[in-house]
């Protein structure tokens, strides 16, 4: 029995010698890697690899926390080689700036305006994609409700916004926009062209707050009037706040 139990070892030693080495070297391959020592890949496109950065959250302190990267606004038309793509993670953290070409954000909107004897509510569902740095094209859709010569009126319309982005500061941007569309104001369909201008001004990681001046013009009254006493309107100015977020 003890010749076989030797002869047994003896054949399976170099295989169980094999399997330590393998299993030993392991962690330390792994270990050098958490440490920085061993070069990482990134396991998206967006992702900022941080040499050194272990696999836990570590930013406890100002002295162990890991910088956020913060990607430069850039200037329109300035990345030429733009494929047509929806960016993911942009913004504060990611590794393209907000206003770069591929950049999707979705949000909404509320203006309120003013006119003669009369004031309107609006609110705009909308959700914007820059086609290339700097030019965006949104499309909002907008339902709005007025109080005019104290007659209630409900209306809707649809519009898509071509605008331009300059950069100020990588937190502050300017912007003017014309948007046409179509307006059904309770009893007809008609044309209408909307037109703003203001700043688009970054909160935190991803988020875009947006005050803008107005102004809206239409083929027809912007509310129905037939059947009242409502005065007919097709011009109409205000300031509108907008909130979005980047996809």
């Amino acid at each position: 029995m003890d010749t076989q139990k030797h002869a047994f070892f003896r054949r399976f030693l170099p295989v169980f010698t094999l399997l330590g080495l393998a299993l030993a070297a392991s962690p330390a391959a792994a270990q050098r890697d958490f440490r920085g020592e061993a070069p990482r890949t990134a396991s998206s496109a967006n992702e900022v690899v941080q040499p050194g950065e272990v696999p836990t959250d570590d930013d406890v302190s100002l002295e162990t926390a890991t910088p956020d990267p913060t990607p430069r606004v850039p200037t329109p038309l300035q990345r030429r080689e733009l494929e047509v793509d929806v960016i993911e993670q942009a913004g504060v953290g990611g590794p393209v700036a907000y206003a770069s070409g591929g950049v999707l954000e979705v949000g909404g909107m509320g203006s309120l305006a003013f006119g003669e004897e009369f004031w309107q509510l609006r609110m705009a569902p909308f959700v914007g994609w820059f086609i290339a740095d700097g030019f965006e094209l949104t499309y909002l859709h907008e339902v709005s409700g007025a109080r005019i010569a104290g007659e209630n009126r409900v209306a809707t319309s649809m519009y898509l916004e071509p605008s331009g982005h300059v950069r100020v500061t990588d937190r502050l941007l300017a912007f003017a926009g014309v948007a046409p569309g179509v307006l059904y104001n309770g009893d007809d369909w008609g044309f209408t062209i909307r037109t703003r201008a203001g700043v688009d001004v970054l909160v935190g990681r991803s988020g875009i707050f947006r005050p803008a001046l107005t102004f809206t013009w239409a083929t027809r009254d912007l509310y129905g009037t037939t059947g009242t006493q409502l005065p007919g309107m097709r011009r109409v100015g205000g300031l509108e706040i907008s909130y979005a977020a980047m996809f």
